[in-house]
Formats: structure tokens, sequence, C-alpha cells
């Protein structure tokens, strides 16, 4: 999932912006010919028939040696704000062999842009790379989620709601070694069950989800430090796709439960 409009593939290069989710934007530089260029700089300026002459920085870059593909990912949206108002963009290359300056003329392009920010407000505001692991954090007692806990959801199910492609949803509930095995458990499935209640309301199909807690079992971090015990206390949600291989739970203190219900 992905939107691009393409301003320009002239002999010079190819530019065009790219976004892949709702809030990862980007304007892509594929530059023929010098790859010896020490500093790349992103720039909006007046058409040549507006008064204004004044040049606007919006990134600049230190390329890696050999580098012909130039990425901005910095002030994309402001940049097509401006294109909106009239200015075009123009890219400054310098090193050690000269300099040169590129212009991509932004003339008629106001359908375009529209069709592109509206492709963008479709795209969910999470790529799959983002939403495939994602890892919740909790408090000493915490079962409630937080403010900021909800809105990760939030980006995470509108990944979930636009590929068809995803059929599970695994939640692994887990403690830090504080209290009983039987009161962790307890704890880790509660925690399990409010993530997953809270991306049914966000208009995720129950039937994919399957919870597993798992108590204390499991730690990533040292669990005789305060910032060890935080590490563990989490829920973790992995996305899978098609036939994609899963490791089995262990029934040895853990339970698991299918979202069907």
């Amino acid at each position: 999932m992905e939107c691009n409009l393409i301003h320009s593939e002239v002999p010079q290069g190819k530019f065009y912006f790219r976004s892949v989710s709702n809030s990862d934007i980007s304007f892509v530089a594929k530059v023929s010919g010098n790859d010896k260029w020490s500093q790349a700089e992103l720039q909006s300026i007046q058409a040549p028939w507006q008064r204004d002459s004044k040049v606007l920085v919006i990134e600049t870059l230190e390329p890696k040696k050999h580098q012909t593909t130039f990425r901005f990912n910095q002030r994309i949206v402001e940049l097509l704000g401006d294109i909106q108002h009239g200015r075009w963009i123009q890219l400054s290359f310098t090193g050690n062999q000269g300099s040169m300056t590129l212009i991509v003329p932004t003339i008629h392009s106001q359908s375009s842009l529209e069709l592109f920010n509206h492709c963008r407000s479709e795209l969910p505001k999470m790529t799959f790379a983002q939403a495939r692991d994602v890892v919740l954090w909790f408090a000493s007692g915490q079962i409630a989620l937080s403010p900021d806990q909800v809105q990760q959801l939030d980006a995470l199910s509108s990944y979930i709601n636009k590929d068809s492609r995803i059929n599970r949803i695994l939640i692994d509930g887990y403690t830090d070694n504080l209290g009983s095995s039987a009161s962790n458990l307890v704890v880790a499935r509660k925690r399990a069950e409010t993530v997953a209640q809270a991306l049914i309301q966000l208009g995720v199909d129950k039937t994919l989800i399957e919870i597993r807690a798992h108590g204390s079992r499991y730690p990533i971090a040292n669990n005789q430090t305060v910032g060890g015990r935080a590490k563990n206390r989490r829920v973790t949600l992995r996305l899978v796709k098609g036939n994609e291989d899963v490791v089995p739970y262990d029934q040895h203190d853990t339970q698991m439960i299918k979202g069907n219900g």
C-alpha cells in the first residue's frame, strides 16, 4: 500500500513524492550522472513570474559515497502546501567537482496533487514493518490502557482493517516476577484481553485474535532491577499473514483464549 506522485522523469533524473502510510511521506530524487555530491538540498522557490525570489530550504542531506538517490523526509507536507500555493521545487547539489541546480516546475499539478492527497488519506497510519510487531509496556499494577497506548492501537487497527491478508493477530501478555505465578497469569491475561477488546472496538475482526497469557515466563530483561521489570511487563502483538509460521504456545503456565466470543 503506497501512493506516488511523479513530478518529473527527465534525462536529469526522476523526481516524485512517495507515501507508504498516512504519516510517512517523502520526496525522492533519483539523479542521473555525477555521484560525488557532498551535499543535497531540497528547496521551495517561487515560480519565475512571481516577485518574491526567496528560497526556502526544506531539508539538507549529506549523501553517502556514490549516492544518486536522495530521499527527503523532513517537512514534506509543508512542501506540498507550498506547491498548492504555486511554488516550485528546486534541488541544489554541491561537491568537490562543482555544483548543480535542478528546478522541478509544478505547473498544472493541482489535480494530480489532489489525487495524491486523497490517496494518502486512505492509507493506514502504519506500514506493515511498523505494524507487524508492536509492544505495549505496562506500569506495575496497570490494566487499563493509557491514552498513548490507545493511540498506538488506533494506528495499528488502521493497518489491520486495510490489509485483508492478515489472518491472525497474536496477543501475548507478560508480567514481571513480583507476586505468585497464578496472580501473574491472571494479570497477563487481563492486560492481553484489554488490548484485544480495544482492537475489537476499533473495528478489528475478533475472530482473527488469539490471546495468550504467559505470566512471568519468558522475561526479556533482568527482573532483579526496576528497569528490567518494567520491560517484562508487556503485551506484544504480532500480525500473521497467510501460512506464516509462528511459535506454538507452551501450555505450561500459559493460557490461550481464542477471540471468537
